[in-house]
């Protein structure tokens, strides 16, 4: 079962059942780490705690109770933009490191997915991206209204062996699901990495393009257009 922004499950999935032992027996005294909208907390997370009572309280009346704690507050847009960085990690141990130290730099990509780009793309798509490599890493983001709705790895495991490794049948699988169109991007896992750390990256994006190296399924003018002007033009 796949949730849109799950952080427990995520923190219990990719650590251990010791440490999460271990951090237990000091809980109450470390950082408290909190993703907020309109003021309200939506996430409360600190190691080896259970702070779900919080989720829909003022951010005012928590930070009141925890005074004497550390506080590290996120807004609900700043968090998406570390969601969506971190999939240039090694390994999901490392992207939830760069999650919890709080990288603040927002993605090439999703700046451009909810900037100026927004006006011309539909109201509602997907986006699939691939990091091509020794262990292949998919991640689906899904926007609604220039916004993130949901971020998760994609359960492929309905469309069986061989075909959850072919981009084009995991497009059309995640466009039928969500009912929205996908764009499937499918890249080297180290250029995605070179792009990511890059102050100007969309021009070696459009070479990509150009030279096969990203491959854009199904391949849409549109998309290649709005990546090659960015990348040639600067807009």
């Amino acid at each position: 079962m796949e949730l849109n922004y799950d952080w427990r499950q995520f923190q219990s999935f990719f650590h251990s059942k010791r440490r999460v032992a271990a951090l237990s027996a000091v809980a109450g005294s470390g950082s408290v780490f909190l993703v907020v909208e309109n003021e309200v907390v939506i996430t409360a997370y600190a190691d080896g705690e259970d702070l779900r009572d919080w989720t829909g309280a003022r951010l005012q009346d928590l930070e009141a109770e925890m005074s004497q704690r550390e506080r590290v507050v996120l807004s609900r847009q700043e968090m998406d933009g570390l969601i969506l960085g971190a999939v240039q990690a090694a390994h999901f141990q490392e992207s939830l490191d760069v999650l919890r130290q709080g990288r603040s730099a927002q993605h090439f990509l999703l700046e451009a997915l909810e900037g100026w780009w927004g006006n011309v793309l539909p109201s509602s798509y997907g986006v699939l991206l691939r990091l091509e490599g020794q262990t292949p890493r998919d991640l689906f983001v899904l926007f609604r209204k220039g916004k993130i709705d949901l971020f998760h790895e994609p359960d492929l495991s309905s469309l069986g062996m061989g075909r959850d490794r072919n981009l084009t049948e995991v497009v059309r699988f995640l466009s039928e699901r969500h009912l929205v169109p996908v764009q499937g991007v499918g890249v080297a896992a180290s250029e995605w990495d070179e792009w990511s750390f890059s102050t100007q990256p969309w021009r070696a994006v459009a070479q990509a393009i150009r030279s096969n190296r990203l491959k854009l399924v199904p391949f849409r003018w549109n998309v290649a257009t709005l990546v090659g002007t960015r990348g040639f033009l600067g807009i």
